[in-house]
């Protein structure tokens, strides 16, 4: 960083006005994603780290998805959600000790559940 201070003084030097913004991170996820690579890859020599900037998006989404409930009857997330939403465990210890278990690899995220 000495290195890179060092250039943009002497550059600095040679120009009328010169001012520095910090940009939050929030709004430079490109060079955050790129620091975060490169400080994640454990070598004693310089590697050049290929990046391919995406301009679209490599999935469209559709804007909204609408399902229907066909049935109403008891599934296999029946116990996970009510476990998750309201904390009802079934009455069956080893049948409780499992909900539990797989409720741990499931959220909520706006009604719906998700792995």
């Amino acid at each position: 960083m000495t290195t890179y201070l060092n250039k943009t003084k002497e550059l600095q030097s040679g120009l009328e006005e010169f001012t520095i913004s910090q940009v939050p991170r929030g709004k430079n996820s490109h060079a955050n994603a790129l620091a975060n690579l490169g400080s994640s890859i454990q070598t004693t020599r310089p590697k050049a780290i290929p990046v391919v900037y995406v301009k679209w998006p490599v999935v469209w989404k559709n804007k909204e998805e609408k399902v229907s409930n066909i049935t109403t009857d008891r599934t296999w997330m029946t116990p996970i959600l009510e476990y998750l939403e309201q904390d009802i465990l079934p009455e069956d210890k080893n049948e409780a000790r499992r909900v539990k278990a797989q409720s741990a690899r499931f959220t909520i995220i706006q009604g719906k559940l998700y792995k």
